[in-house]
C-alpha cells in the first residue's frame, strides 16, 4: 500500500541538506518548531504496511484445527483455549 507524501517534510528535509536552520525554516514556511524538529530526526517512509492481528503461525494452527469441520465442532472460542493451554504449558507469554 502506498503512503501518501508529506510535504512539508521533503521541503524541510531540502532546506536541511542546503543549510537552513530551524528557526530560518520556521519563519520561511509557518510552521511550528516541533514540526520542523521532527522532520529533521525522522525519515519519511514511501510505504505502509498493515499489521495483522495474529502472527501467521497463529492463522496457520487456526486453519489447520478448523479444516473440515463444523462450527459447532470447532467453534473460534473453543480454537483460542486449545491454543491458550498450549502456551500455558510452555510458559509463553503472548
Amino acid at each position: 500500500m502506498a503512503k501518501k507524501i508529506n510535504e512539508d517534510a521533503v521541503t524541510i528535509k531540502r532546506l536541511l541538506k542546503k543549510g537552513f536552520s530551524h528557526k530560518k525554516i520556521c519563519k520561511l514556511l509557518g510552521l511550528k518548531k516541533q514540526k520542523v524538529s521532527y522532520w529533521a530526526n525522522h525519515e519519511i517512509k514511501t510505504t505502509q504496511i498493515r499489521r495483522k492481528k495474529l502472527p501467521k503461525s497463529y492463522i496457520a494452527q487456526i486453519c489447520k484445527m478448523g479444516q473440515d469441520k463444523t462450527t459447532s465442532d470447532m467453534c473460534s472460542k473453543k480454537i483460542a483455549y486449545i491454543i491458550n493451554d498450549r502456551l500455558i504449558k510452555n510458559n509463553v507469554l503472548d
